[in-house]
């Protein structure tokens, strides 16, 4: 402009004939760019229509194993129907999705979901027996609540190497069986021996397991109590 505004037009005219030329050398960055542009929006496209698909639904339906092994089925179908070719080389599904990889997925979600599983069904039971245990305790019937507590053990013990390898299980029904097991063996120590079982007794509990056990034998003391003073026992209560 202000060549323009000086009447100087040599600058000008040197700029407009070096256009055509400019333009013609960067026709092919350009060319590039698209072509990278159209593959990502290609790409993105395919991805996007695997996960909104309608059988996508069914997935989410599924275990969560099972829909993982779905979900990498799906995105290898849809990248099937639509091969797309980048440099001259066909976009396989193993470019895609690393079967192995999902399978490998799979496989430990699914043994995880097993031993889950396990834990569950197996502590429940342990559980109830040392409720029933505390029950013979009660009516003081010491051999039927020692055999109680040795199957709850037992069971505890079986399942320890589960526990072991997945830490994750401890926590809920695991933790509550071994907090209703020591318990019980608090309270039967105590009826025994009139004193409190310690915490390095009960190798298969811990800490604050152990903790929750003693705070819930309170309770069951009190009610031993108020039984015993209803029969007039006065020797038990003092």
């Amino acid at each position: 402009e202000l060549q323009r505004a000086r009447g100087d037009s040599s600058g000008i005219t040197a700029i407009q004939n070096a256009a055509p030329q400019t333009v013609l050398a960067a026709f092919p960055l350009v060319a590039v760019a698209r072509q990278s542009a159209v593959n990502a929006a290609q790409c993105t496209s395919d991805m996007w229509a695997a996960i909104c698909s309608p059988r996508l639904q069914l997935v989410l339906s599924r275990p969560i194993s099972g829909s993982i092994r779905r979900f990498g089925e799906l995105i290898a179908m849809q990248a099937a129907k639509k091969p797309r070719t980048d440099d001259g080389m066909a976009a396989t599904t193993e470019q895609i999705l690393d079967q192995q990889d999902w399978q490998k997925l799979q496989s430990h979600l699914q043994t995880y979901d097993e031993q889950r599983e396990t834990v569950i069904k197996r502590t429940r039971d342990a559980q109830k027996l040392s409720k029933q245990a505390i029950y013979s305790l009660h009516r003081r019937d010491f051999g039927k609540a020692q055999q109680q507590l040795a199957t709850t053990e037992k069971v505890a013990r079986e399942l320890l190497p589960i526990i072991e390898q997945q830490q994750s299980l401890r926590p809920g029904s695991y933790a509550n069986a071994m907090e209703e097991y020591a318990e019980a063996m608090i309270f039967k120590v105590f009826l025994q021996e009139d004193r409190l079982l310690k915490a390095s007794e009960l190798p298969l509990v811990q800490p604050e397991e152990y903790l929750g056990g003693v705070l819930d034998f309170t309770g069951e003391l009190n009610r031993y109590a108020v039984a015993c003073a209803t029969r007039r026992d006065v020797a038990a209560v003092a």
